[in-house]
């Protein structure tokens, strides 16, 4: 067995004992903002969406940020799901010429 093996062993060997909290009603979170102690509960598929928009002065330049959070959770059992963050964030700062 190779050396660069043995600390994904011991890690997979830890997530067998640890243990999640399950509730019955699905809870929902600010996506990239709050994460919940809950699982989303088996076979079960939940997405959090959320947008922000920011203005931000400096100088002669204002700054316009738009951004798109996605979350997806799946609940693979009742104990244990994956998730994956999706974010879109566009820039603008206006040249002395645009305006």
């Amino acid at each position: 067995m190779r050396k660069s093996f043995y600390p994904l062993l011991v890690l997979l060997s830890l997530t067998t004992a640890a243990s999640a909290q399950y509730g019955e009603y699905m809870r929902s979170g600010r996506p990239g903002q709050a994460i919940g102690t809950y699982t989303v509960g088996a076979r079960t598929l939940q997405g959090q969406h959320g947008g922000t928009f920011r203005s931000a002065e400096g100088g002669i330049n204002t700054t316009r940020t738009l951004t798109f959070d996605n979350v997806l959770r799946l609940g693979l059992t009742e104990d244990f799901e994956v998730s994956g963050v999706l974010r879109y964030q566009a820039d603008q700062t206006p040249n002395d010429g645009d305006r």
